[in-house]
């Protein structure tokens, strides 16, 4: 089990293969509160960093941080944001006629609040990978 609570006085919590004190759970608590840390990569690694939470090489326990943090957001230790799940690269593209260039649309209106609209060709996008 992963989560363990402990009599009054003893370490009360254990994740990610280490105890944490009532005044390091607070210290987490702090940081999530902070509005700098808006996505859980950067709590992680700020609580790494409170915590002096490393590896032995140095580096921080990234990795298990990160996990032991949603498994406390679980048990309702902590709060998190919501993952970001954010991307890494360019997603890929499947081009199909949908995606042809269409014959031009009548649009009424003055034209005053937009801006000239500037985009890429497929041959442009194509020409970036």
């Amino acid at each position: 089990m992963d989560y363990i609570r402990r009599n009054p006085g003893e370490t009360p919590f254990w994740y990610g293969g280490r105890s944490f004190t009532e005044a390091e759970i607070d210290t987490i608590r702090r940081i999530t509160d902070d509005p700098w840390c808006t996505t859980q990569s950067a709590i992680a690694r700020a609580v790494c960093t409170a915590l002096n939470w490393t590896m032995t090489n140095g580096q921080p326990k990234f990795a298990t941080c990160l996990k032991a943090l949603q498994q406390m957001e679980v048990h309702g230790v902590i709060w998190l944001p919501l993952p970001t799940h954010e991307s890494r690269g360019t997603p890929d593209v499947t081009w199909t006629a949908a995606s042809d260039p269409q014959s031009p649309v009548a649009v009424s209106g003055t034209g005053q609040c937009v801006g000239p609209v500037m985009g890429r060709t497929r041959s442009a996008v194509s020409s970036l990978a």
